[in-house]
C-alpha cells in the first residue's frame, strides 16, 4: 500500500451512515411538509371549483324566464350533488 492510500474502517462506515441518516431524516420532514402542502392546495381548487359551480348556477338563473334565488332547501340540494360529485 503506497502513502496515499488510506483503508476503510468500521468507523468511517459508521460516520457516513449516520450523516446519511440525517439527510434522510431531513428529506422526509421535507416530504411531510410537502403532502401537507398539496393537501391545502387540493382543498383551495376544490373550493374554487365549487364557487365556479355556484357562478354558473346563478348564471343559468339569471338568464331564464323566471329567474329567481333558490330558497334554503334549494341550496341543499345543490351543495348534496356538489359533495356527491366531488366540488
Amino acid at each position: 500500500m503506497s502513502k496515499n492510500e488510506r483503508t476503510l474502517g468500521v468507523s468511517d462506515i459508521e460516520e457516513k451512515k449516520k450523516e446519511l441518516e440525517v439527510d434522510l431524516t431531513k428529506l422526509q420532514d421535507q416530504l411531510q411538509q410537502l403532502e401537507k402542502v398539496k393537501i391545502q392546495t387540493q382543498a383551495n381548487a376544490n373550493a374554487i371549483m365549487g364557487a365556479i359551480q355556484q357562478c354558473d348556477v346563478f348564471l343559468k338563473m339569471v338568464s331564464s324566464p323566471d329567474s329567481r334565488i333558490p330558497d334554503k332547501s334549494e341550496q341543499d340540494q345543490l351543495s348534496a350533488v356538489k359533495t356527491v360529485l366531488g366540488g
